[in-house]
């Protein structure tokens, strides 16, 4: 009974040990994708302050060229210059229209990483909870099992101490039969002895009686821990799935 309770228990802590080592993956493919989010956010970060130094660049640039238009009162460069800065502003707005793109799609991923962690904060605290439902199921087990065990040992010392005195009460009477037939003579003798073998049989029968009756008494009590035992076991066995999503 000891070794199938240490299996059971084994079996219990192999599935929270299956169960651990299952959040602890997720949870770290969880932080990859959070720091992958992290990183395109950084990464847009940098392209917008890029894109301000270009602008600042790019205005500075056509401010010196409109002031050199100015001064040398050049229409031809003048237009040159103007159809230039129309398309740095075109690829300004290039740039702002592409940086509000990757803003969105980093706003969505952001969104996402939330919702999943989110989620995954609700999966930690289910799995935290039926871990203890199964430590309380182990526990509850533990004291089962040593209810039934005192249970068996005392009516296994109960049997034994019944079959004990039985048997000297029959190596009694077997030594005080050869005592009498010892003494014993003649008629009277024979007749007392055939009574006392009659005695003898029947103190002998009702001895097989009670034996056959204690051995059936503790087949029927094994038979009862074994299916208490069994039905106590599959209460608290579970698969790794079964743990993570009910306890």
């Amino acid at each position: 009974m000891n070794e199938q309770f240490a299996a059971a228990k084994k079996a219990i802590d192999e599935q929270v040990s299956e169960v651990l080592q299952d959040y602890q993956s997720r949870l770290n493919q969880k932080k990859g994708e959070i720091e992958s989010v992290f990183n395109q956010i950084q990464e847009v970060q940098k392209s917008t302050e890029e894109l301000r130094r270009a602008q600042e660049k790019l205005e500075s640039e056509c401010s010196a060229q409109e002031e050199k238009v100015h001064d040398e009162q050049n229409e031809e460069e003048g237009q040159a210059i103007k159809a230039k800065i129309l398309e740095m502003e075109e690829q300004i707005t290039t740039r702002e229209c592409l940086t509000c793109s990757r803003l969105l799609v980093v706003a969505d991923v952001c969104a996402q990483g939330t919702q999943r962690i989110e989620a995954m904060e609700a999966e930690i605290k289910l799995l935290e909870g039926n871990k203890e439902e199964s430590e309380q199921k182990a526990s509850q087990l533990q004291e089962e099992v040593r209810g039934l065990k005192r249970s068996y040992e005392d009516m296994c010392s109960s049997s034994s101490s019944a079959e004990k005195r039985i048997r000297e009460e029959h190596e009694k009477q077997h030594s005080q039969l050869r005592e009498n037939i010892e003494k014993i003579t003649g008629k009277k003798g024979i007749e007392g002895l055939q009574r006392r073998q009659e005695q003898l049989l029947t103190s002998m029968t009702s001895f097989l009686q009670q034996s056959e009756a204690n051995s059936n008494e503790m087949s029927v009590m094994t038979q009862l821990l074994s299916k208490r035992f069994r039905s106590s076991s599959s209460k608290v066995s579970a698969t790794p799935d079964q743990i993570s999503v009910e306890p």
